[in-house]
Order: C-alpha cells, then structure tokens, then sequence
C-alpha cells in the first residue's frame, strides 16, 4: 500500500509540474468549500495565461472530493455548479 501511495503521489506530481510548465500565469483561488458525509466541494475561481500564446483565461469550476482517512481518493470536477452541489447532496444522502 504504501508503495502504490508513492507512486500514486509521485505521477500525480509529474502531472501537474508538465501541465503548469504551459501556463505563464495560473491562479486558483477558493471561493466557497461545503462538506458532508467524506465529502469536501470547492468552489474555484481560475485565473491564467498560457505560456506560448500568451490568452488570458478565467473560469469557475468546483471539484467534489472524496476522502478516507483525511486523504483524497477522487475527485470530480464540475462546470455547472448546480451539478456540483447536486453530486455533493447525493453524496450526503440528501
């Protein structure tokens, strides 16, 4: 177990070094976080410049974590935030 956390952690990592190499800017801010039952929803604001064509971009999104044991074991990302929340109350049972 402790293996595959290393290596889940260590690709992980390679991953989003490559993807934030094509940024010149790139900025997430948290704009609203609710839980319930193992589950953590952030709502994100994004702010970015793409390195080689230099486009500004802004977005919102929200990623619906699931946890065990205080880590994160999936996450979903979500544009509507209407969907988000709706996955978040089918998370909790509501």
């Amino acid at each position: 177990m402790e293996k595959a956390l290393a290596e889940g952690k260590a690709t992980i990592r390679r991953f989003l070094e490559n993807f934030l190499d094509s940024w010149d800017r790139f900025e997430q801010d948290i704009e609203d976080v609710q839980t319930g039952n193992g589950c953590v929803l952030l709502f994100i604001r994004l702010v970015a410049r793409g390195k080689g064509s230099g486009i500004d971009v802004q977005s919102r999104y929200a990623h619906l974590w699931t946890m065990r044991e205080g880590v994160g074991v999936r996450v979903d990302a979500y544009y509507d935030p209407d969907r988000a929340l709706a996955a978040l109350r089918a998370a909790r049972g509501d």
